[in-house]
């Protein structure tokens, strides 16, 4: 969170921030080099006028050792899940070329 505090007392939160990140995953931020930046494509000479203060608030949930193997999990549970989307795909398409049905097959009511 970064708001610009402005001499009134009125803040303006930044709201559209650019980073260098690996990844981005409801809302953390994965960084894989030494130099993490974050940019702010909205904020120029006009919003900064009669600002006294920026105030940035960070969480980091991870460093050094335990950042790295945040990253790998999280790249494993990604690779996981576009292997099943994949692995799906090519069970419906091999269900539709040999005519086999696979999936969300519906029971026949007895009658």
């Amino acid at each position: 969170m970064i708001d610009i505090v402005h001499g009134s007392g009125r803040k303006k939160r930044v709201e559209r921030i650019e980073t260098n990140e690996l990844y981005n995953a409801e809302g953390k931020l994965f960084f894989d080099t030494d130099d993490p930046q974050c940019y702010f494509p909205e904020v120029g000479e006009k919003q900064l006028r009669g600002a006294v203060a920026v105030e940035v608030c960070l969480r980091f949930s991870a460093l050094g050792e335990k950042a790295l193997q945040g990253l790998v999990e999280f790249q494993k549970n990604r690779i996981c899940r576009m292997e099943k989307g994949v692995l799906s795909a090519v069970i419906r398409m091999l269900g539709k070329v040999f005519g086999i049905g696979f999936g969300n097959v519906k029971k026949k009511e007895m009658e």
